[in-house]
C-alpha cells in the first residue's frame, strides 16, 4: 500500500546516502530541499530546472552526463513526454546513468500517457504519495539492488541435488 508519509522519499534519500544526484526537471528542486539542507556535500547537478526541455532536446541534454549515485526527474517531466521519448528517457537512467532513481507524477483524475502499470512494466516501483508543495504526488521508483526478488524455485533446493550426482543416469 502506498505511504501517505512526506518524509518517504526524503527517509529513502537517507538510507542510500548518495554522494552525486541528479535533479532532473523544474519539480525535482522541492523533492531534494530537505536532503539539500542536510547534506551540503553532497553534489547536486541540475538538468533543465525551468522545465524548457522537450522531447529529443531533453536526452541530447542527458547525453553527456556522467553516472550518478541517484536522479530525481521531477513532477512535470514525463507527463509533457510522449511515451517512446519517456519510455527512452528511463531506460537510460536505468542503463546508463544511474542503478537508483525515482520518477514524481502528479496525481490527477485525466488518463495520462503515464499511468501505474506503465511504470511498473518499466521495472518502477510505487514508493510513496506525498503532497509536496501543495501538488500531490506519486512517487514511483527504481533501485537495481531490489527491483526483482530471486524466486524460491532458482536454488539448489529444487534442481541441482548435488546428494544425486553419480548416482543416476538421467
Amino acid at each position: 500500500m502506498a505511504s501517505r508519509d512526506p518524509a518517504n522519499l526524503s527517509r529513502r534519500l537517507e538510507s542510500y546516502a548518495p554522494a552525486s544526484l541528479l535533479a532532473l526537471g523544474a519539480g525535482a528542486d522541492a523533492l531534494l530541499a530537505d536532503y539539500r539542507s542536510a547534506h551540503p556535500e553532497c553534489r547536486i547537478t541540475e538538468l533543465d530546472p525551468r522545465g524548457t526541455l522537450q522531447g529529443p532536446a531533453l536526452l541530447e541534454a542527458l547525453a553527456d552526463k556522467g553516472r550518478f549515485d541517484f536522479v530525481v526527474v521531477g513532477a512535470g517531466v514525463l507527463e509533457h513526454l510522449d511515451a517512446n521519448t519517456g519510455a527512452n528517457l528511463l531506460a537510460r537512467l536505468r542503463d546508463l546513468h544511474t542503478s537508483r532513481f525515482c520518477v514524481a507524477l502528479r496525481r490527477h483524475d485525466g488518463a495520462g500517457c503515464w499511468q501505474s502499470a506503465e511504470l511498473i512494466a518499466m521495472g518502477l516501483a510505487h514508493w510513496s504519495s506525498e503532497d509536496v508543495d501543495g501538488s500531490a504526488l506519486e512517487i514511483y521508483g527504481f533501485d537495481l539492488g531490489t527491483y526483482k526478488a530471486t524466486p524460491d524455485w532458482l536454488n539448489a533446493r529444487h534442481w541441482a541435488h548435488p546428494e544425486h550426482w553419480g548416482k543416476y543416469r538421467w
